[in-house]
């Protein structure tokens, strides 16, 4: 959280947050690691409590309370107490998260089963489709035959392009990581899009830390991943007075953390909890599968990461990726 109107401490939060321990001061103004604080004078703060919610991968935040008026309002028995309720805190939370990705993958796994082998039954036929309507555009002498032929092809096309995906949603196969530059990968997939961007005039930003560390990861998938989130980002702000999309990387504790952020209009926040679910949509007949977030969740979950979305409080909305560094041990 932040901006403008927080009513919290920064110093002290950043503080907790970079070292992982709790602050108690029992009078912030004559505290001597907190003379610094602007916000603390503007607040007139007096005693302060933060403790972090960590668990043995991240932080999820912390638990902070203070008092305006009075000093020496806490005690650190009051600390030891409010450190147990964030350990409690923190556990549930993460083994809520476990099992929300325990359910998703489940849920992948049945419907990989089933599309595989309806994707595989239309192959065949589709492959029959398309080769007889080019043979015919070929061979066509009337105008009108060759049109109908090209468009027959045209939409075969289009279905293959959804068996494809279908298939690589329905790909259990277990991927090989390697090491790899993800600003290499960020680098190598903007000019790719630099042309659809173009064409929209939806402005692409790339604000890459320098000399970011090597990660676990797979440059095709990872190139995918960009893909999709950029195309979306695009069709988003597409239309839109400066429309922008930023790309964002930096380095985040053990992880590196790659966001897409564009200035459109935001995800309703009754579809947040469904962006990511197979075949779920929002543009109209023929415009998108919902398949695409899809995609892009499971092969972060295949490179040990995580991927989130949330609203722009200025507008728009950011999706993040989390990829663990080189150095970082993989779950097995």
């Amino acid at each position: 959280a932040g901006g403008e109107e927080s009513w919290y401490s920064h110093t002290v939060v950043q503080n907790v947050l970079a070292k992982g321990e709790p602050v108690l001061s029992m009078d912030a103004v004559r505290d001597s690691r907190f003379q610094g604080s602007q916000s603390l004078r503007l607040l007139h703060t007096r005693s302060i409590l933060c403790v972090p919610m960590r668990t043995r991968q991240r932080n999820l935040g912390v638990i902070y309370i203070d008092s305006l008026t009075t000093a020496g309002i806490f005690t650190p028995a009051d600390k030891d107490v409010l450190k147990i309720i964030a350990d409690l805190s923190a556990a549930a939370l993460e083994r809520a998260q476990y099992f929300s990705h325990l359910i998703q993958s489940e849920k992948m796994a049945a419907l990989g089963t089933l599309v595989a082998g309806v994707a595989h039954e239309l192959n065949n036929p589709l492959s029959c489709i398309t080769g007889f309507a080019e043979l015919l555009y070929r061979k066509s002498e009337d105008p009108d035959s060759k049109e109908m032929a090209g468009m027959i092809h045209s939409e075969a096309g289009r279905c293959g392009s959804l068996i494809r995906e279908l298939l690589n949603l329905a790909r259990r196969d277990k991927m090989t990581l390697n090491t790899l530059n993800p600003a290499m990968v960020i680098q190598k997939t903007i000019p790719l899009m630099q042309l659809d961007y173009n064409k929209d005039s939806v402005e692409l930003v790339v604000d890459v830390a320098p000399q970011l560390p090597m990660v676990w990861g797979n440059n095709d998938q990872l190139t995918q991943v960009l893909l999709n989130l950029l195309a979306n980002a695009r069709l988003a702000c597409k239309g839109r007075p400066g429309a922008r999309v930023t790309v964002r990387a930096a380095t985040h504790e053990d992880q590196v953390t790659i966001q897409v952020v564009d200035n459109g209009p935001g995800i309703p926040q009754e579809n947040l909890r469904k962006i990511f679910d197979p075949f779920f949509t929002t543009r109209g007949t023929g415009e998108g599968t919902g398949l695409g977030l899809s995609i892009v969740q499971r092969i972060v979950t295949e490179h040990h990461g995580n991927i989130e979305a949330h609203n722009n409080a200025s507008g728009g909305a950011t999706f993040t990726v989390n990829l663990p560094l080189q150095g970082a041990p993989i779950p097995t």
